[in-house]
Protein backbone atom coordinates (compact mmCIF):
# COMPACT_ATOMS: atom_id res chain seq x y z
CA UNK A 1 0.00 0.00 0.00
CA UNK A 2 1.26 3.48 -0.82
CA UNK A 3 0.41 6.72 0.93
CA UNK A 4 0.77 9.33 -1.76
CA UNK A 5 1.65 12.97 -1.18
CA UNK A 6 1.68 15.01 -4.37
CA UNK A 7 2.79 18.54 -3.47
CA UNK A 8 5.02 19.24 -6.49
CA UNK A 9 4.71 16.25 -8.77
CA UNK A 10 3.70 12.61 -8.99
CA UNK A 11 4.84 9.85 -6.70
CA UNK A 12 7.29 7.79 -8.79
CA UNK A 13 7.25 4.03 -8.26
CA UNK A 14 8.69 1.26 -10.45
CA UNK A 15 7.21 -2.23 -10.52
CA UNK A 16 8.58 -5.62 -11.56
CA UNK A 17 5.98 -8.26 -12.20
CA UNK A 18 5.74 -11.76 -13.59
CA UNK A 19 3.76 -12.16 -16.81
CA UNK A 20 0.42 -13.71 -15.82
CA UNK A 21 0.49 -12.52 -12.19
CA UNK A 22 -1.94 -10.01 -10.68
CA UNK A 23 -0.41 -6.57 -10.01
CA UNK A 24 -2.29 -4.34 -7.56
CA UNK A 25 -1.74 -1.42 -5.22
CA UNK A 26 -3.76 0.77 -2.87
CA UNK A 27 -3.27 4.53 -2.71
CA UNK A 28 -4.36 6.54 0.34
CA UNK A 29 -5.05 10.27 -0.08
CA UNK A 30 -4.53 12.99 2.49
CA UNK A 31 -4.60 16.75 2.07
CA UNK A 32 -4.12 19.91 4.09
CA UNK A 33 -1.89 20.92 6.94
CA UNK A 34 -1.83 19.00 9.12
CA UNK A 35 -2.62 16.20 6.65
CA UNK A 36 -6.05 14.65 6.99
CA UNK A 37 -7.62 11.86 4.98
CA UNK A 38 -9.24 13.27 1.84
CA UNK A 39 -12.61 12.16 0.50
CA UNK A 40 -11.95 11.28 -3.16
CA UNK A 41 -15.25 9.57 -3.94
CA UNK A 42 -16.39 12.43 -6.21
CA UNK A 43 -13.13 12.33 -8.20
CA UNK A 44 -12.24 10.45 -11.36
CA UNK A 45 -9.12 8.31 -11.79
CA UNK A 46 -7.51 6.91 -14.92
CA UNK A 47 -4.46 4.69 -15.29
CA UNK A 48 -2.72 4.14 -18.61
CA UNK A 49 -0.10 1.42 -19.13
CA UNK A 50 1.87 1.83 -22.36
CA UNK A 51 4.94 0.41 -24.05
CA UNK A 52 7.90 2.67 -23.38
CA UNK A 53 9.37 2.38 -26.88
CA UNK A 54 6.22 3.23 -28.87
CA UNK A 55 3.86 4.83 -26.37
CA UNK A 56 1.16 2.42 -27.55
CA UNK A 57 -1.36 1.77 -24.77
CA UNK A 58 -1.51 -1.77 -23.43
CA UNK A 59 -4.26 -1.28 -20.82
CA UNK A 60 -6.37 1.61 -19.54
CA UNK A 61 -8.10 1.45 -16.17
CA UNK A 62 -10.72 3.71 -14.61
CA UNK A 63 -13.22 3.64 -11.75
CA UNK A 64 -15.38 0.54 -12.19
CA UNK A 65 -12.93 -1.04 -14.62
CA UNK A 66 -9.71 -1.89 -12.79
CA UNK A 67 -9.81 0.98 -10.25
CA UNK A 68 -12.08 0.83 -7.20
CA UNK A 69 -12.73 3.02 -4.18
CA UNK A 70 -11.81 1.51 -0.82
CA UNK A 71 -13.62 3.77 1.58
CA UNK A 72 -13.63 7.55 1.18
CA UNK A 73 -9.89 8.17 0.98
CA UNK A 74 -8.41 5.18 -0.87
CA UNK A 75 -8.37 3.71 -4.34
CA UNK A 76 -7.09 0.30 -5.41
CA UNK A 77 -5.94 -0.35 -8.95
CA UNK A 78 -5.56 -3.87 -10.25
CA UNK A 79 -4.05 -5.33 -13.39
CA UNK A 80 -5.49 -8.85 -13.48
CA UNK A 81 -3.52 -11.99 -14.28
CA UNK A 82 -5.25 -12.06 -17.69
CA UNK A 83 -4.16 -8.46 -18.35
CA UNK A 84 -0.52 -9.01 -17.38
CA UNK A 85 -0.53 -12.13 -19.57
CA UNK A 86 -0.58 -9.61 -22.47
CA UNK A 87 2.77 -8.15 -21.35
CA UNK A 88 5.85 -8.98 -23.41
CA UNK A 89 8.65 -10.23 -21.13
CA UNK A 90 11.40 -7.65 -20.58
CA UNK A 91 9.69 -5.06 -22.83
CA UNK A 92 9.62 -1.95 -20.62
CA UNK A 93 6.35 -0.16 -20.04
CA UNK A 94 5.39 3.11 -18.41
CA UNK A 95 2.26 3.89 -16.45
CA UNK A 96 0.58 6.97 -15.05
CA UNK A 97 -2.40 7.51 -12.79
CA UNK A 98 -4.29 10.78 -13.23
CA UNK A 99 -6.78 12.19 -10.74
CA UNK A 100 -9.44 14.62 -11.93
CA UNK A 101 -10.88 16.26 -8.85
CA UNK A 102 -14.55 17.21 -8.63
CA UNK A 103 -13.49 20.89 -8.94
CA UNK A 104 -11.81 20.16 -12.31
CA UNK A 105 -8.16 20.15 -11.15
CA UNK A 106 -6.20 17.46 -13.01
CA UNK A 107 -3.01 16.00 -11.48
CA UNK A 108 -0.81 13.03 -12.26
CA UNK A 109 -0.60 11.39 -8.85
CA UNK A 110 1.62 8.40 -9.61
CA UNK A 111 3.83 7.33 -12.49
CA UNK A 112 6.73 5.03 -13.22
CA UNK A 113 7.72 1.90 -15.09
CA UNK A 114 6.63 -1.71 -15.18
CA UNK A 115 9.13 -4.40 -16.12
CA UNK A 116 7.47 -7.74 -16.93
CA UNK A 117 9.41 -10.95 -16.47
CA UNK A 118 8.66 -14.55 -17.32
CA UNK A 119 10.17 -17.52 -15.53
Amino acid sequence: MATVTVPDGPYIHHYRTVVGDTLTSTITFSEGAPPALADVTDDEFRMVVAYQDTGAPVHELEIGSGIAFEGDSKIRWTLTAAQTADFEPLRPMTYSIVRTRADGVVRTIQAGSITPQKF
